[in-house]
């Protein structure tokens, strides 16, 4: 299997990568399929299936709360196989199963749902090797347990939320992009580069409410005493302090909050509920 870590793992920071891949309608024999409309379709009737277009991401800093690096890969990126066949996706592929390999922890909107299971069906289809898949953050899931917004898309919220938005696209990019205008693509890329600002900026504004985070110090093999904890588990900062309790159905542990990124890690275990 890829991406195997060993338990006990290097003092260091996680690396965490927020992902964003864009893909194209399938075209039918007698229409073109939206990615929005829920119709049942016969496989028959798919004379071209969907492709990834291309894919963005970017390495986060959860203590300084920004991207500290950007990458991108479109099938235009490889130039024989899309002068050949411009729906051909295996380079994308290749290059999404290197960099997911990579990371301790990937996040993403709508990303659990839609783009880690399009992205495993191509890991499928190319032969690739399965990846352990390291533990994900899925901010519309977030949104929808603990938030009641009027939409919890995107735009919406990053709109709500004051930070960077989405960048607007021109009517028809994307069904251009689609049938291999390379232009049409280029301002697809650089949507898609725009959702990573977008999506990391609401991440972290996100972060302090999400209570169900996955705890970076045991992602990376830390060991932490319950008795001293001396990193969030949130972001990796050493910014905490003890202070109060956090209550679950049948406990009540200490509470560390972090003065880095507001969140808050549990501690020893004070007593039964």
């Amino acid at each position: 299997m890829a991406n195997k870590k060993p338990k006990i793992l290097e003092d260091r920071a996680a690396r965490i990568l927020y992902l964003d891949i864009e893909n194209s309608r399938m075209v039918l024999e007698f229409e073109t399929y939206s990615l929005y409309e829920n119709i049942r379709i016969h496989p028959r009737h798919i004379k071209h299936d969907w492709y990834i277009t291309c894919a963005a991401w970017g390495w986060l800093d959860n203590t300084k709360k920004k991207v500290t690096e950007y990458g991108s890969v479109s099938v235009a990126d490889f130039k024989t196989a899309y002068k050949k066949n411009f729906r051909d996706d295996r380079g994308v592929v290749k290059a999404l199963h290197k960099i997911m390999s990579q990371a301790d922890l990937i996040v993403g909107h709508n990303s659990d749902s839609f783009d880690i299971k399009k992205i495993n069906y191509k890991f499928i289809k190319y032969g690739l090797e399965p990846l352990d898949l390291c533990p994900t953050v899925d901010t519309l899931k977030s949104a929808k347990k603990y938030f009641k917004s009027s939409s919890n898309s995107l735009y919406n919220l990053a709109k709500e939320f004051d930070v960077p938005m989405k960048i607007e696209l021109p009517p028809g990019t994307m069904h251009k992009a689609d049938n291999g205008c390379e232009k049409s693509l280029k301002k697809l890329v650089a949507y898609n580069k725009g959702d990573i600002t977008a999506g990391a900026s609401l991440y972290f504004k996100m972060l302090p409410y999400i209570k169900n985070h996955p705890n970076l110090n045991k992602i990376l093999g830390e060991k932490q005493s319950p008795k001293k904890i001396t990193k969030c588990g949130s972001c990796g900062s050493r910014r905490i302090k003890k202070d109060g309790n956090i209550y679950t159905n049948n406990a009540r542990y200490e509470r560390y909050p972090c003065l880095t990124c507001g969140s808050s890690t549990r501690g020893k275990k004070i007593s039964n509920k």
